[in-house]
């Protein structure tokens, strides 16, 4: 809760929100299955992860990293749920993808990149509650894939032009776990 780290993106160092919400849900897993975890961890890192939620760090009020809170590690209040995911319809998601934050200068040509997987993000943030919403989402991704069943990294700012990263393992991944789910209640 106190050491700043390089957050998903791999970038300046900071304490980021998604970082100690991936610790803490990892911390309650070993709770749950009666591993001792001391208290005192559960106790500082709730008190700055409620501190920083809903931004991702001091620096960047939303970022793509928040929705990992909401799918694979599910630590966040309903409230802080949807507070997430309204900063990110509202600043980050775009036809293709959704950016990783406002002024990410990685792939920026003229605005910021449009990433695929969080298109598989956003149908995970839905399909238990919304899960026309969620099938909106995967069927987007879903037409970006090519002939070959790949997904592009990114997409360069409000253009159909994928970078050469093609495909990006996390994009592929992503998707099939996103198939798999909704194929899972489909047809259940």
């Amino acid at each position: 809760w106190s050491i700043k780290d390089n957050g998903i993106w791999e970038e300046p160092e900071e304490i980021h929100a998604s970082s100690i919400g991936a610790i803490l849900a990892g911390l309650l897993a070993l709770e749950k299955a009666e591993f001792m975890v001391p208290r005192n961890l559960l106790k500082f890192g709730f008190q700055r992860f409620n501190d920083l939620i809903p931004q991702e760090s001091l620096t960047k009020i939303v970022d793509l990293s928040l929705l990992t809170l909401i799918y694979p590690f599910n630590i966040l209040t309903e409230k802080n749920k949807q507070e997430v995911l309204k900063n990110v319809h509202k600043y980050l998601e775009k036809d293709r993808g959704v950016k990783r934050y406002v002024g990410d200068k990685y792939y920026n040509v003229n605005g910021e990149a449009e990433w695929t997987f969080g298109l598989a993000y956003l149908f995970f943030a839905y399909i238990d509650s919304k899960p026309k919403r969620a099938e909106k989402y995967l069927f987007k991704l879903i037409s970006l894939m090519d002939s070959d069943g790949y997904i592009p990294e990114l997409y360069y700012a409000e253009t159909d032009k994928p970078n050469d990263n093609n495909p990006l393992g996390w994009s592929v991944a992503m998707a099939i776990l996103a198939i798999e789910k909704y194929l899972e209640i489909k047809y259940k």
